[in-house]
């Protein structure tokens, strides 16, 4: 072709390369081509509690034990629905997004996760909404109650509320059972 100059490659390229920019000018994260996080993406707080802490756990002692047997003893997929919640009495049932203290007939505290910030290792900062006997209404205005929650030596500790004393330590007796229907399914 006459009077038609052909760039060598090299030369297309770096006119290529600054015509587009670098990938996090060009609002690419990396080489999936996924878009950055936005600044409140990269602040946010997870809001579920992390893999090791759910599960069903009963207070360190003899009557923690007599309940985690109960709980244990229960036939799959119970229809005993009083044998599940008499089981359950005195539990912490940990879901990711809800810590269940369990009173009499399966009523108790309902804390709603909102947040989870880890401190230190097997250790989080917990912010929680509070339901009495049933799920907290709309907590969307709510200041969220704030507690730490551990896990060391396979024992868990968590007091939702300030007090003078430590919190108690809980054992976990199991996972928790798809068939405890008489419990909100977090």
């Amino acid at each position: 072709m006459k009077g038609r100059k052909y760039q060598p490659a090299w030369v297309l390229l770096v006119i290529a390369l600054i015509g587009c920019g670098t990938p996090s000018q060009r609002g690419v994260s990396d080489s999936t081509g996924a878009a950055p996080p936005r600044q409140e993406e990269r602040n946010a707080v997870p809001s579920q509690l992390p893999q090791a802490l759910i599960g069903v756990w009963y207070p360190e002692g003899a009557e923690g034990m007599s309940q985690c047997e109960r709980y244990r003893a229960l036939p799959e997929n119970s229809a005993y629905i009083d044998a599940t919640v008499v089981s359950l009495v005195g539990s912490l049932i940990v879901r990711p997004n809800l810590i269940h203290a369990v009173a009499e007939y399966g009523e108790g505290n309902f804390y709603v996760v909102a947040g989870v910030e880890p401190k230190s290792p097997g250790v989080w900062r917990v912010a929680t909404h509070l339901g009495i006997d049933a799920l907290p209404p709309d907590t969307s205005r709510d200041t969220p109650n704030t507690s730490l929650i551990s896990l060391q030596a396979e024992r868990l500790r968590w007091q939702p509320t300030a007090s003078h004393g430590g919190a108690p330590a809980y054992f976990r007796c199991g996972a928790v059972r798809d068939d405890t229907t008489t419990l909100p399914n977090q």
